[in-house]
C-alpha cells in the first residue's frame, strides 16, 4: 500500500514509519505543531527518500522530548509537594508570620499571626500592616520596610506594638 503525505493545516501526529501504512498505532503518539514537521513533509514531496532518512531522526528527537517532558513533570510534582509542605509548616508555626509587600500591605499571614491580630486571614490579607501597628511605632515599621527593600538577603527583624482595635494593645 502506498502512503501519501499531504501538507497538514493543523497539528501533525508523528508515528513510527511502519505504522503509517498499517493499522492501529499505540497511544504513545506525539502531537507536533505544524511548523515543526512541515519542512520535512515538503522535502518528502520533492525527494521521497528524504523522509525515510529524516524519520529516524525525528523519532529520536521525539523520544528525547518525551523523556525531558517526563523529567519536567516529575520536577513539577516535587515542587508542588514542597509548596504544600511549606504552606502546612507556615500555617502551623507557633510564631506569627506575615508576608508583606514593599509598601507594607499584608500578602499572607499564618494562623498564629491571625490569632495575634484577632482577625480571620481573609480579613487581614490585603490590608496594610500599618492598620494594626501602634501609632508610636509607625516610623519603626516604615524604617523596617526600607531596610527590607535595601537588604540583599538575610533576616530583618523589628519589634512593634500591635493593636486589634484602636483602644486595645495586643503585643
Amino acid at each position: 500500500a502506498a502512503c501519501s503525505f499531504p501538507k497538514p493545516k493543523t497539528s501533525t501526529v508523528v508515528r513510527p514509519a511502519a505504522a503509517r501504512c498499517r493499522g492501529p498505532v499505540s497511544p504513545a503518539i506525539l502531537e507536533v505543531p505544524p511548523g515543526l514537521i512541515d519542512p520535512l513533509l515538503g522535502v518528502a514531496h520533492e525527494e521521497p527518500g528524504a523522509l525515510a532518512v529524516a524519520a529516524p531522526l525525528v523519532a529520536i528527537g521525539a523520544r528525547r522530548l518525551l523523556a525531558e517532558l517526563e523529567t519536567l513533570r516529575e520536577a513539577q510534582i516535587e515542587i508542588e509537594h514542597s509548596q504544600q509542605l511549606y504552606a502546612e509548616l507556615f500555617d502551623s508555626a507557633p510564631v506569627g508570620y506575615i508576608n508583606l509587600t514593599t509598601e507594607g500591605q499584608i500578602q499572607n499571614a499564618n494562623l498564629a499571626a491571625c490569632d495575634l491580630l484577632g482577625c480571620e486571614r481573609k480579613l487581614i490579607v490585603g490590608k496594610p500592616l500599618y492598620s494594626f501597628v501602634a501609632s508610636s511605632d509607625m516610623q519603626t515599621l516604615t524604617a523596617h520596610l526600607r531596610r527590607c527593600a535595601d537588604a540583599e538577603a538575610g533576616v530583618t527583624a523589628t519589634e512593634l506594638r500591635l493593636y486589634t482595635r484602636p483602644s486595645e494593645q495586643r503585643y
